[in-house]
């Protein structure tokens, strides 16, 4: 019997942990925590910009060949009557560069940008 209490003194002593360290392990599992849901939902958010993105740049793309193929129609009509077909000029005569705020735009890329510049968008008055 004395051997099963000698035993039973051991395991109850274990060495004595500040309570502070123990707080700072369970603040820092915490943050951990946060830190990676926060990662996650960045990489999501990423991951639906992305696809946005994408789909924007295929819809210009399509807009843009559209437009080459009426041009391209239009010049042959024109060289049917024998005459001739001129472009428009241009409608932008100066673009200022806003250093901010363009997400309040829509435009989130590049891609919108160049857009917005090439169709003289309704934000460039």
């Amino acid at each position: 019997m004395i051997y099963r209490e000698e035993m039973a003194t051991e395991v109850k002593a274990r060495p004595m942990v500040p309570e502070s360290f123990l707080k700072k392990q369970k603040r820092s599992e915490e943050w951990e925590l946060a830190k990676k849901q926060e990662l996650e939902a960045a990489k999501k958010k990423n991951t639906e910009n992305r696809k946005l993105i994408f789909n924007r740049a295929k819809q210009y793309a399509r807009e843009y060949s559209e437009k080459q193929r009426e041009l391209i129609n239009l010049k042959c009509e024109a060289k049917l009557r024998g005459g001739f077909y001129f472009n428009s000029e241009s409608k932008l005569l100066f673009y200022r560069s806003n250093q901010g705020g363009l997400g309040k735009y829509g435009i989130i890329c590049i891609e919108d940008l160049i857009h917005e510049i090439m169709t003289v968008g309704p934000h460039f008055k």
